[in-house]
């Protein structure tokens, strides 16, 4: 004996090519579950996008330059992280609703100053996935 075995060789391959498969199979595998969650992921963001809905049902002069907007979630699906802007400017200075669950009314008050006394203004109101813009002339005496 003067040399590898038949055996031992036959015996090498098999362990390299296993390996090779096993190495090429944890691959394979891996790749597929990054896609897949990638696809998950953009498939729920789609369905956000789509099942969410809000409607303003009724823009009222509260005196004191302050309008409240009242909105309806029709859609399917929860909605938070509001945002408004007035003339197309983040407004900071209105009490906003946390979220608003599917059919459940909310009110949005906005706060003005008096240089839009007897203006119209354009109030953008915003969720990450949904928008709904109002126009309203604004009345500072309240009346």
């Amino acid at each position: 004996m003067h040399g590898i075995s038949e055996y031992v060789i036959i015996l090498l391959i098999l362990l390299i090519s296993i390996s090779i498969l096993s190495t090429f199979y944890f691959f394979i595998s891996q790749t597929q579950f990054n896609i897949q969650s990638s696809i998950q992921n953009q498939t729920s963001e789609i369905q956000k996008q789509t099942g969410s809905e809000m409607k303003i049902l009724n823009i009222l002069n509260v005196g004191s330059c302050s309008i409240n907007i009242t909105l309806l979630n029709s859609g399917i699906y929860e909605l938070n992280n509001f945002y408004v802007y007035v003339n197309n400017i983040p407004w900071n200075n209105v009490v906003l609703i946390n979220n608003l669950k599917p059919g459940e009314v909310g009110i949005i008050k906005v706060n003005l100053d008096n240089s839009y006394d007897g203006k119209n203004v354009e109030i953008k109101i915003t969720t990450p996935y949904t928008m709904r813009t109002a126009r309203k002339i604004v009345n500072c005496s309240g009346e």
